[in-house]
């Protein structure tokens, strides 16, 4: 009997060991320290002041850039109604005035920008004889007729182009004392007075009178 009390006191006592060696230690080693729960509900609504001032700095920029625009484009417009009503006439006058000053083209509206040709009096003479019969009263005949192609004299030689009435012409130039060289079937050739081109030209049945020019004659190398 006195064993086993004996044995339940060493149980008692080894008991009491292993629970006075688990609290200390149990007192030895630090507890956690629990982490802090959030506070979702601040920051969402910090979040949400902050999208609201940035929402009203955007719009109040806006408003301020919406106001500065149509000012600046009035003050564009007016500048440039007022350039347009008072300058314009100014600026035109000045570039008028100073092409003119450099020389720049200008020709009267009425003046064409080549001459036309001067229209020959005498229709049946041609140009070169239409010249020497402009020159009568002037010089002297045998000068006149020297500045024709072909002359003797006071003669220029001519060709008389005919629709008709051949011998009567050739009895007119023989009686005014021109030197007929050939006749064909609708032309004679022949050294006319200068004072008679004209009056030939006139004739019934003659169509044209031409200086003759003579023909150039090759030139060749032997």
């Amino acid at each position: 009997m006195l064993t086993g009390i004996r044995h339940k006191a060493g149980l008692a006592v080894g008991c009491t060991l292993i629970a006075m060696g688990l609290t200390a230690c149990g007192d030895g080693i630090p507890e956690p320290t629990p982490k802090p729960t959030p506070d979702i509900e601040a920051t969402v609504e910090a979040r949400i002041e902050e999208k609201q001032a940035e929402d009203a700095a955007l719009e109040a920029k806006a408003e301020a850039t919406a106001q500065i625009v149509p000012a600046a484009t009035s003050v564009s417009k007016i500048s440039t109604d007022s350039s347009q009503s008072f300058g314009n006439s100014h600026s035109v006058d000045v570039v008028k005035s100073d092409l003119d000053r450099d020389g720049g083209p200008e020709q009267p509206e009425s003046q064409p920008s080549h001459p036309l040709p001067e229209k020959p009096k005498h229709l049946l003479l041609d140009s070169r004889l239409n010249k020497l019969v402009g020159q009568i009263g002037s010089r002297s005949t045998a000068d006149i007729a020297s500045s024709a192609p072909v002359s003797n004299g006071d003669l220029v030689a001519v060709t008389v182009r005919l629709s008709h009435n051949s011998s009567s012409t050739v009895d007119f130039l023989e009686s005014v004392g021109a030197i007929v060289a050939n006749i064909g079937t609708d032309y004679i050739e022949a050294y006319t007075p200068v004072i008679v081109l004209v009056p030939l030209s006139e004739r019934d049945g003659v169509l044209r009178v031409e200086a003759i020019v003579p023909s150039e004659q090759a030139v060749t190398d032997r």
